[in-house]
């Protein structure tokens, strides 16, 4: 893989008391005119993930969505996030550069 090329995955975080349906039809539109592999993963606490206790900590957000993203460990990403969701981005880029191809942060 080249430094400019694209990773093949891509990772959509939204922000707080948001859930993943709200990238829609955004999401199908990158995986349709980019040809990405788009996922989505809602923060502990909201969406899919309501009945869940929220971390009260970014790291532990971070944790979270690190143990409930299925990609082989070796397979790098990139991550589209907004507000909670780039903060929650930032911190896992710190904890793992090497897998964390490119970040595009909203707000």
């Amino acid at each position: 893989m080249t430094e400019l090329s694209l990773p093949r995955h891509w990772l959509f975080l939204r922000g707080l008391s948001r859930e993943s349906g709200h990238w829609q039809p955004f999401v199908d539109d990158c995986a349709a005119r980019l040809g990405w592999q788009c996922h989505t993963l809602d923060l502990p606490g909201f969406g899919s993930e309501h009945q869940r206790r929220s971390p009260l900590t970014i790291a532990e957000i971070r944790s979270d969505l690190q143990q409930r993203f299925a990609l082989p460990d070796d397979e790098p990403f990139g991550i589209v996030a907004l507000s909670l969701g780039g903060m929650v981005a930032l911190d896992w880029l710190y904890t793992e550069p090497q897998r964390i191809r490119q970040l595009i942060l909203i707000n």
